[in-house]
């Protein structure tokens, strides 16, 4: 016979967000004491808008930071709910499969419908490797240990070579136990509601604020055109599905009842549980893919996570003006305004600026380039081989907004004529690669262009993990510093 355990997270009233930190907190010790003693499997069900009874409403979340805190019980997903509305096909099965390589392959997948009670609430009709991403997570252990502020995972699909991150929040759960100050950045999240409903989006964002102990920043995003059709996304409304889902969010985690009807979502009265830690949310960004991006999130009240890739220094500095002026005059979608800006660029660092290319800094940098453009640009494979390495001449020819992209991005039109190097992106200091003296002198053009952040793809493309691993050591150990002094 085997011993399971049960978790719905029950919590009787009144409750806030200090005693549903409380709670979760017990439940992972619990399951701590349980593997210890021999229980075989522990279980979390997904459950919505029940406010005593089950607060358990992004069990993937919860159920990762156990599996980092447990050795060798089973993890029980289950039940999760089918029906589409609350959670898409595609979703769950990348949840899943994320769950089994953080936990190690220790997932029991149970499914289910749930209660017409909660059924409705949603508008259902009733009637590659565990070890790329256990080196991942060991790069995050390290950095949080040298002193870096946030770690970002981003939301993608169907991208082979260029992203298995589909299930972000699930892997962040699992850096938060691992991990002690750093920020957990669950950004970008797809707020359009094919890919996400948004109460579920509002449910796994306060779990994950929960289980970190109130260390979320919270991004979001629309994606790719390419990732937009896999989810049967109208790309023509994708901007208003997200601006819609962006406005209502931050209102579940603060009004209890939520009730809204919209043009795309409606919620009838209900309970949103849980809620975050961090009061009254956490802070919101949004990627910034194009200049109309920037003014957006300025006119919101959100944060910019923006890119340097095809973008040299003297235009970021217009971005980050602009973004500057559309603040002034923001209307919040949240209770307060987040004025930060941060972009993301691939780094690496090494001994010597030799060893950097020879670690295939400059082949990641180049290669990242390609891979994006493609994914921006709207590709579409017809023959439905998908995003492929080797068919990188092929897919740029498909790409139907190449020429739009173009006009915005000069360095582009160099790469459809394959022409384009790592030297030409070093010279316009788009990427950061290279020793330490020569990366510093970089990220002090971004600091002077109105950078707050910058975001460090350092995992990238080919990179050998101990190389990876060394350069964010000599980022911790000597560029912070010298930007902390």
């Amino acid at each position: 016979m085997k011993f399971d355990l049960l978790y719905e997270l029950q919590m009787p009233k009144p409750h806030d967000a200090r005693s549903e930190y409380r709670c979760v907190h017990e439940a992972l010790e619990q399951i701590e004491l349980a593997d210890r003693l021999g229980f075989d499997t522990v279980w979390a069900v997904e459950h919505h808008f029940l406010q005593e009874f089950a607060h358990c409403s992004a069990p993937e979340v919860f159920l990762a930071a156990a599996a980092q805190r447990t050795k060798r019980i089973r993890i029980g997903h289950g039940v999760v709910l089918l029906p589409n509305r609350f959670n898409h096909p595609i979703r769950v099965a990348e949840r899943v499969a994320m769950l089994d390589l953080v936990s190690g392959g220790r997932v029991e997948f149970g499914t289910g419908r749930s209660s017409q009670f909660e059924q409705a609430g949603f508008e259902v009709d009733v009637a590659q490797s565990r070890e790329m991403w256990q080196e991942a997570l060991e790069i995050i252990e390290l950095a949080d240990r040298l002193g870096f502020d946030t770690v970002w995972a981003v939301e993608h699909h169907f991208l082979q070579e260029f992203a298995h991150c589909s299930a972000p929040e699930v892997f962040l759960a699992a850096a938060a136990q691992r991990t002690k100050r750093i920020r957990i950045g669950h950004g970008v999240v797809l707020l359009p509601n094919r890919f996400n409903h948004p109460i579920r989006v509002a449910e796994r964002v306060a779990m994950l604020d929960l289980v970190s102990g109130g260390r979320v920043e919270f991004g979001t995003g629309r994606s790719s055109q390419f990732e937009q059709a896999g989810f049967e996304v109208d790309v023509a409304q994708s901007r208003e599905m997200w601006q819609e889902a962006l406005e209502i969010i931050p209102r579940m985690w603060t009004e209890d009842p939520f009730e809204y009807q919209g043009r795309f979502v409606t919620v009838p009265p209900r309970s949103i549980v849980p809620r975050p830690l961090q009061q009254p949310h956490p802070p919101i960004w949004m990627a910034a893919t194009s200049p109309a991006s920037w003014e957006i999130g300025g006119r919101n009240g959100i944060g910019i996570l923006g890119l340097t890739l095809f973008v040299s220094v003297p235009q970021l500095e217009k971005l980050v003006a602009a973004y500057r002026e559309a603040v002034t005059h923001a209307k919040p979608v949240g209770k307060f305004v987040n004025d930060r800006v941060g972009a993301f660029t691939i780094v690496h660092v090494a001994d010597t600026h030799d060893d950097a290319i020879a670690n295939r800094g400059a082949e990641a940098a180049v290669n990242y380039l390609l891979y994006a453009f493609r994914v921006l640009g709207g590709f579409v494979d017809p023959s439905g081989r998908g995003m492929q390495r080797e068919s990188a001449a092929h897919e740029i020819a498909s790409t139907p907004y190449r020429d739009m992209i173009a006009k915005e991005y000069p360095i582009i039109v160099k790469m459809m004529k394959g022409a384009c190097t790592f030297e030409d992106l070093d010279a316009e200091d788009m990427v950061i690669v290279g020793d330490v003296e020569h990366c510093i002198r970089k990220i002090e053009r971004y600091r002077a262009a109105g950078l707050d952040h910058l975001i460090c793809l350092m995992q990238a493309d080919r990179i050998p993990h101990a190389k990876v691993m060394r350069s964010i050591e000599l980022f911790g150990r000597e560029i912070i510093p010298h930007f902390r002094g």
